[in-house]
């Protein structure tokens, strides 16, 4: 389908909300202009947003009180909000109805890919790429193909899903630092994902509260090893997709941008663009796609073609007063820190500036003089 949005109206300030497979985040504009977070929190629904309406709206209405327990300011009203789709851009329709049920408005509605595109200002006026938008966060790595063209037009182009996030490293960790446990426990998984996140960058981690898990120790070396065939397949089917995009004309990929809270592992994105031999953009990837949401209330005309109109649709091409950009603008910041304990247990606050469209190239030169008849020769 198609989905176009513009510029907000009204002078109310949009929250955006990004829905998950497993928990959900809400982020607006502060007073300064900075990005303000609440989440994530875990969604009362498994599989997202398309299974249980219901729940679903309840997880909106949810995300939305923690938003204005936190001061943000919707613009009074029916809040508007800009929500994420499924890549495939499916499931809008019950996803407004939940959002009504909820008391909220949806002003946009676009796919994650899209909104993660977005936040690292892949989408400008005038430039011609293709991107390869990873998000690893708690289900699955979902891999998807963008096409963006000069007149903001996004067609997404493929996307596939593979089972190597973060709950199928914390089931690899659990069995390695929780020996006899059920690994598919919620509470053993818990244990496991607060030893990986606590990890970070140093060579051990503990769990220092009484409980299940209490005691557990998890070793950087041990770390290492379990979540190895995790990695490699993460980079083998990251390959793959680059591969398959390289066979259509004019889809070589120009970059990978990084999105989930997978991401955040520090040295994640640098050994697989280590591997995969091509440029990883990775600044705050965990927030990648609830940043892109809240840019879209001043963004300004974004056009997002899916399925058959992806496919079918030509992409637009250069023109003398649009020059080509194959490459994205680099990060404003190296690889980001891990989450500090203030974000993983509810909100944080990050400065954010919204992308601006590339300048345009000079005016074509002028015409030549037309070149005068020759005289006729004297008789």
């Amino acid at each position: 389908g198609v989905t176009e949005g513009g510029v907000a109206s009204g002078g109310a300030r949009s929250l955006g909300i990004d829905l998950g497979r497993h928990y959900g985040r809400i982020g607006w504009r502060g007073p300064g202009g900075e990005l303000v977070t609440a989440g994530p929190v875990r969604l009362s629904s498994p599989g997202g947003r398309t299974t249980d309406p219901s729940g679903l709206a309840g997880d909106l209405r949810r995300l939305s009180e923690l938003a204005s327990e936190a001061g943000a300011d919707a613009g009074g009203g029916r809040g508007r909000v800009a929500v994420s789709l499924e890549a495939s851009g499916k499931g809008e329709l019950p996803l407004r109805r939940a959002a009504e049920a909820a008391g909220l408005s949806v002003a946009h509605a676009v796919p994650e890919p899209v909104a993660a595109a977005l936040h690292y200002g892949a989408v400008a006026e005038g430039a011609e790429r293709t991107v390869l938008v990873c998000d690893q966060g708690a289900g699955a790595l979902d891999l998807t193909v963008l096409a963006v063209s000069g007149d903001r037009t996004v067609r997404v182009l493929d996307t596939v899903s593979h089972p190597v996030g973060g709950n199928a490293w914390d089931a690899a960790v659990a069995r390695a630092v929780l020996p006899g446990a059920d690994e598919t426990a919620a509470e053993q998984l818990a244990v496991a994902r607060e030893l990986r996140e606590a990890l970070g960058d140093r060579e051990s981690a503990a769990v220092e509260h009484d409980g299940p898990g209490a005691g557990a120790i998890l070793h950087r070396t041990d770390f290492e090893e379990v979540t190895a065939p995790l990695r490699r397949q993460a980079e083998q089917a990251v390959a793959a997709v680059l591969g398959s995009a390289a066979e259509r004309p004019g889809g070589t990929v120009s970059a990978v941008l990084a999105a989930g809270g997978l991401f955040a592992t520090p040295g994640l994105a640098r050994e697989l663009e280590e591997r995969i031999g091509l440029y990883v953009r990775c600044g705050e990837p965990e927030l990648a796609v609830v940043d892109g949401l809240v840019l879209l209330e001043s963004f300004g005309v974004l056009r997002v073609l899916t399925g058959r109109q992806a496919a079918t649709v030509p992409p637009r091409r250069p023109t003398a007063s649009r020059r080509p950009d194959p490459e994205p603008r680099p990060a404003r910041r190296p690889d980001p820190e891990p989450p500090t304990a203030a974000e993983r247990n509810g909100t944080g606050a990050v400065p954010r500036q919204r992308p601006e469209p590339d300048a345009e190239s000079p005016a074509s030169p002028r015409a030549s003089e037309p070149v005068p008849p020759p005289r006729p020769e004297p008789v």
